[in-house]
């Protein structure tokens, strides 16, 4: 869809798409698709790097305040790129997430690695999984 030059086409997009004044001045250092095999269904998710910081977390916030969005039929996803040690971090806290989902306990991700939990008014926040666990068979009603 991208065609011949995948940065021009993102820049465009971005700019049709998000619609903020501010992204008038759009600059992409670069855009090209990830390096992965294609999946069965869909395609490779293309990688962007911005110029501006302040540009790109325009961009992520709409995309976190847009939900099911589409261009020309397909559908759009838009998510930030971590490392592969920080989204192991944040998978460690999987187990107890799901639990506290279950239990309609609010909680949260916090950046770099950090569970936030909100229960009867008070927030708790955790540095570790195993810190989080403890705290939810205290507070669980199973």
């Amino acid at each position: 869809m991208e065609g011949e030059d995948a940065r021009l086409f993102m820049t465009t997009l971005f700019k049709k798409m998000v619609g903020d004044p501010q992204l008038d001045t759009l600059e992409l250092d670069r855009a090209h698709r990830s390096l992965a095999p294609k999946p069965p269904q869909g395609s490779r998710p293309l990688i962007v790097h911005f110029h501006k910081y302040a540009q790109k977390e325009r961009v992520l916030l709409w995309a976190r305040k847009s939900r099911d969005v589409s261009y020309q039929g397909h559908p759009i996803r838009i998510f930030e790129d971590f490392s592969a040690t920080l989204a192991k971090k944040w998978a460690a806290f999987n187990k107890v997430k799901s639990q506290l989902y279950k239990e309609g306990i609010r909680f949260g991700l916090l950046y770099p690695a950090r569970l936030r939990v909100t229960i009867n008014g008070q927030t708790r926040i955790f540095d570790s999984v195993e810190e989080a666990e403890r705290f939810y068979q205290v507070h669980s009603s199973k």
